[in-house]
């Protein structure tokens, strides 16, 4: 979630988390794909605000993105 930028960017290396290759697999369902919607539906930080700021995902050098619990996805 803390991809989301304020303004509606997304930055693939702000706060990454890393998760072994087989949840891609096993979590196929939450995976994003270039050009969804996404949008931060819970602000855990106080500074920046990104609570409902929309993003369209743009997979980056091939890396598998999983959503959480924290993010809509259209």
């Amino acid at each position: 979630m803390s991809s989301i930028r304020p303004g509606g960017n997304f930055d693939s290396e702000h706060n990454q988390r890393f998760l072994p290759d087989s949840f891609a697999k096993e979590y196929s369902l939450f995976l994003l794909s270039e050009g969804d919607l996404i949008i931060a539906m819970i602000d855990m930080a106080g500074d920046p605000k990104i609570l409902g700021v929309p993003t369209i995902f743009g997979n980056l050098g091939g890396i598998n993105f999983l959503m959480n619990q924290r993010v809509g996805k259209m």
